[in-house]
């Protein structure tokens, strides 16, 4: 029988994307794919064929996360109820996720790809919020021009 993780895999290059697979954690397998410029990860759990979560990074340098900007980007999200910000890697890096329970095996298709279209959405939005902030202006300029030549983190 396949994982969930060979299933997300199959599904993935099935709609045309090429996927690599990450096995370094031993609880779960990350399928990593591309779509619309982003690189985004579908991590599954060894031990839980019920359960994906979808999440696409940011790498922002020089920014300062600092109490105002925190604050903007907690009533972003507040926006997309389903989606979750993090900070990671000494808040170098910002990451996107949703988290999605099915019933079935083949329970996270139907929505995958709306799946993948909020996140996109809540990236450009928090992106936005961090574009407010002069001191982190030019992060967010650099991510922009990035994600229009398809290299963005």
């Amino acid at each position: 029988m396949k994982t969930l993780a060979d299933r997300v895999s199959a599904f993935i290059n099935a709609e045309g994307h090429l996927t690599q697979t990450d096995t370094s954690n031993e609880n779960a397998t990350g399928i990593g794919f591309s779509s619309r410029g982003l690189k985004y990860t579908a991590w599954s759990m060894h031990d839980d064929d019920t359960f994906l979560q979808l999440s696409c990074a940011m790498g922002l340098e020089a920014v300062v996360f600092d109490a105002p900007l925190l604050r903007a980007l907690w009533d972003c999200q507040a926006g997309f109820k389903s989606v979750k910000f993090s900070l990671e890697r000494d808040s170098t890096l910002f990451v996107c996720s949703l988290e999605v329970f099915f019933a079935r095996p083949e329970g996270y298709q139907p929505t995958f790809w709306r799946s993948v279209s909020v996140i996109e959405t809540a990236l450009h939005a928090g992106l936005n919020e961090i574009g407010k902030y002069s001191s982190t202006k030019s992060a967010a300029e650099k991510f922009m021009e990035e994600l229009s030549q398809g290299d963005a983190r």
